[in-house]
């Protein structure tokens, strides 16, 4: 039989390891208003944007980017913007 070695990655615990927001949270806090600053209005009209089509996945992803709760590349993560837009689904209707 052949055996697979899991390379062991050590983390200092002096280092803060970042967390990101999910996109369960990242539409929730949207919806909440915490991306004002960031031109993405929150309850009523975050619905009324995203209904309309004004207010995209790729909008919210941009915002929290901003506001330093994604890393920058997230706005390149097709996965990442496709569970967001999932998390969206239920708003435009």
């Amino acid at each position: 039989t052949e055996t697979i070695a899991k390379p062991i990655t050590q983390i200092s615990n002096n280092i803060p390891t970042p967390k990101y927001v999910t996109p369960f949270d990242l539409v929730g806090s949207a919806y909440q208003g915490q991306y004002r600053d960031h031109s993405i209005p929150g309850f009523g009209s975050l619905s009324d944007g995203v209904r309309s089509g004004k207010i995209t996945a790729k909008d919210l992803v941009k915002a929290a980017i901003e506001s330093k709760r994604l890393p920058p590349q997230a706005i390149d993560d097709r996965s990442y913007l496709g569970y967001v837009d999932l998390q969206l689904k239920p708003i435009r209707f």
